[in-house]
């Protein structure tokens, strides 16, 4: 029983160091201002540890650098190290007019913007490879240097006519730029859509057909045809589809319901006779589409719910045309699609690739598949 408490007791007191602790970090962190990051120094050696925040001035001539919290801090100047942060925020050594000083880079990808904050000014820079170009502070010579430079970019041609010699408002367009040169931005679409897919139905054991084949002088003869198996059938569709964006992170979901019309013949031959039918189908597909968006070909996936309007038509047994197969109107099930989608101007998109569905919902139906291939344009 000593022993466990003494085990308790020294649980306790060791919690509590550690949350006093911590609790006593945070506050000479706040204290000191300093932050969690590392510094790269000049022989490529890596280091993490605490960097204390200065005003953007002095972030440009030296660093206060502790190895752990409460160590004793060293100063590092541009002669020391090429590179440190902390948060989210960079600093690189560069030259400027023979002089090396520390530069905050504003974004992640080339051309990279970099901001100078001294005692008197601010400057922004630009550099695509080696060359470092100071952005003119005139609005309408730094619009025009920054369409020249962001080019590759369409979608922030109106964004950069708003540009202003304003840290905030040249993140905000570097930022946009920096996601469109990986992904597409996604547009509200309409689109026309055409397929060529097989479709196989399966008639439940204790379904059967009844048909009158004699009727006359008051009598009248019916005739019960049980089907075993249907064969599979080719068929083409065609629809027109919206896709409408609702998130925009990472892989980009949209909404895409989609109306697509088609007409299958199906036909049975067994020792009873010859069974032949035409369903026309109107689907009604309400869809989520994920997409990755990707500058060439990206890859997309569908998925979602199906409701299916079928009519029978042309049903024949040999020669007997009079015949109902006793089917409903309203089918329902799920739908799945994969494929690529191709940019073929700014907003027009191809897509190819595969889809099919499952619908049930009749008394006599056991399933229904529908799988081929799919095309569709959006515009």
């Amino acid at each position: 029983m000593r022993k466990i408490k003494l085990i308790f007791c020294t649980v306790f007191i060791t919690l509590s160091l550690s949350a006093f602790s911590q609790v006593n970090s945070e506050e000479f962190k706040k204290e000191q201002g300093t932050e969690k990051g590392y510094i790269i120094t000049n022989t490529n050696e890596y280091k993490s540890g605490y960097i204390r925040k200065g005003m953007d001035y002095e972030n440009s001539k030296y660093i206060y650098y502790y190895k752990f919290i409460k160590a004793t801090p060293i100063k590092y100047n541009v002669d020391s190290i090429k590179e440190y942060g902390y948060d989210d925020i960079v600093y690189e050594n560069i030259k400027i007019n023979g002089k090396n000083i520390f530069l905050q880079r504003l974004n992640n990808k080339k051309p990279y913007l970099y901001y100078l904050k001294s005692s008197d000014k601010k400057e922004f820079y630009l550099k695509e490879a080696e060359d470092l170009k100071l952005l003119p502070s005139n609005k309408k010579e730094l619009v025009k240097t920054l369409r020249n430079d962001l080019d590759s970019c369409k979608e922030i041609e109106n964004t950069i006519n708003f540009a202003m010699y304003n840290k905030s408002r040249l993140i905000s367009i570097f930022k946009r730029y920096d996601e469109c040169s990986n992904k597409r931005i996604p547009y509200f679409k309409i689109g026309i859509s055409t397929g060529l897919d097989y479709s196989t139905i399966n008639f439940k054991p204790d379904y059967f057909i009844s048909y009158v084949v004699y009727s006359g002088y008051g009598v009248t003869l019916n005739n019960k045809y049980i089907i075993e198996k249907i064969s599979s059938t080719l068929g083409s569709n065609y629809g027109i589809f919206l896709d409408i964006p609702m998130t925009y992170k990472r892989m980009r979901l949209s909404f895409r319901p989609e109306i697509d019309f088609s007409i299958k013949k199906y036909e049975a031959s067994d020792g009873q006779g010859d069974l032949s039918f035409d369903i026309s189908y109107t689907n009604v597909n309400l869809f989520l589409r994920n997409n990755s968006l990707k500058n060439k070909v990206s890859f997309y996936m569908d998925y979602g719910l199906i409701f299916s309007s079928i009519k029978t038509s042309n049903v024949k047994i040999d020669a007997y045309e009079d015949v109902d197969l006793r089917l409903n109107n309203i089918l329902y099930g799920i739908g799945l699609g994969c494929g690529v989608d191709i940019p073929v101007f700014k907003r027009n998109t191809l897509n190819i690739g595969v889809k099919g569905n499952l619908l049930t919902g009749d008394k006599n139906i056991s399933s229904l598949y529908n799988a081929g291939l799919y095309l569709g344009l959006s515009f």
